[in-house]
């Protein structure tokens, strides 16, 4: 279950997991306000319990030169009621919807 710290805690966590990254790994990702709604809307037909979010790696180019083939992502998908520890995956609702760190890494904390 999740629970809630303070920031000083958050960034000693972020920062311990930083130490000896090697250049260019995932260390954050931003979802937009309209990726959320996106999510909760999903509420009108599935019994939501959470989202579940995945490590994942591109295995090709992105034509429009946002990735390239081998950069780390994450893939976030809602999960309904159905199990005691954490529920299963809606199927047609996997979003690679976020704004990695790095390259986009403006407001990121840490380092």
């Amino acid at each position: 279950m999740s629970s809630k710290i303070s920031a000083a805690k958050a960034k000693q966590y972020i920062n311990n997991y930083r130490q000896g990254l090697p250049a260019g790994s995932l260390k954050s990702a931003w979802l937009d306000r309209d990726f959320i709604d996106a999510i909760l809307a999903l509420e009108q037909t599935h019994q939501l319990d959470g989202v579940r979010v995945y490590l994942a790696r591109y295995s090709e180019d992105d034509p429009q030169g946002r990735f390239s083939d081998g950069t780390d992502t994450i893939i976030i998908v809602p999960t309904q009621s159905g199990f005691a520890d954490g529920g299963s995956d809606i199927e047609d609702a996997y979003y690679d919807y976020s704004r990695i760190c790095p390259p986009y890494c403006n407001h990121d904390e840490g380092d």
